[in-house]
């Protein structure tokens, strides 16, 4: 983030407490940087959501670079946070759950749909007008943690039913498959189990070896196996999808 980028931004009035976290941040830092950093407050690290009233990003900077003693020290993680912080707030999590179901999993569906149905490729409009629906209906959404948002993602995916959304993986979907085959015969299985989750780090919480035991697997994705088997079993394809993954997961 540079300076004229923050020239160009229209801050909104400041606080006294902004004021003074500010004043006090440009005595210990190069004001060019203080410039950014509040930029960058003001357009995004000021929505996140778990501020205490009347405090925001740069009283609680300042309160953090307290704890560096050597100024060259408290330099260093300032301009860390300016150039390496990847912030995302609440708002653009919702924006990748839309995202993701219409740019990754609705393509690789009509790609499914294209080859089960005998069509050539660019007969994509004719398979989600024929087909889509019924596909999409064999479909099993289950949320890997609370951080899913799984709830958002249903709600504004109003093409999908209660009954394909398991909120959280430790809830039976015995119930899911139930009403599935109601709805399109005795023999029908869900075709896609969709694992969502909103973030992957390292994938250590998605897979790892159990101590002690190298040759077993534990995590997220062997839970949710433990409690779906029979769904996943007769699955085509599982798809595991997260809102936001570094390269290293």
């Amino acid at each position: 983030m540079t300076v004229s980028a923050s020239r160009r931004h229209r801050p909104r009035p400041a606080t006294h407490s902004r004021r003074f976290a500010r004043d006090l941040l440009k005595a210990q830092l190069p004001e060019l940087l203080v410039e950014d950093l509040t930029f960058l407050a003001e357009y995004k690290y000021d929505h996140y959501e778990m501020y205490e009233p009347g405090v925001r990003f740069l009283e609680r900077l300042h309160e953090w670079l307290a704890q560096f003693p050597d100024p060259a020290q408290r330099l260093a993680a300032a301009e860390f946070l300016r150039n390496r912080l990847v912030f995302i707030s609440q708002r653009e999590m919702q924006d990748l759950a839309r995202f993701m179901y219409f740019n990754q999993i609705v393509p690789i569906l009509l790609d499914f749909i294209l080859e089960r149905e005998g069509l050539d490729s660019f007969q994509r409009a004719t398979a989600f007008r024929d087909h889509f629906a019924a596909y999409l209906r064999r479909c099993l959404f289950i949320a890997l943690s609370d951080g899913a948002k799984i709830d958002y993602f249903r709600r504004h995916h109003v093409e999908l039913s209660n009954e394909q959304v398991v909120p959280y993986y430790r809830a039976s979907s015995e119930n899911y498959l139930d009403e599935l085959r109601k709805q399109q015969g005795p023999e029908a299985t869900f075709s896609h189990v969709i694992l969502i989750d909103d973030f992957c780090g390292s994938g250590y919480t998605l897979a790892h070896k159990r101590p002690g035991a190298p040759a077993l697997v534990d995590g997220s994705l062997q839970r949710v196996y433990e409690h779906h088997a029979p769904v996943i079993d007769q699955a085509e394809k599982v798809l595991v999808c997260h809102y936001v993954s570094t390269a290293s997961a």
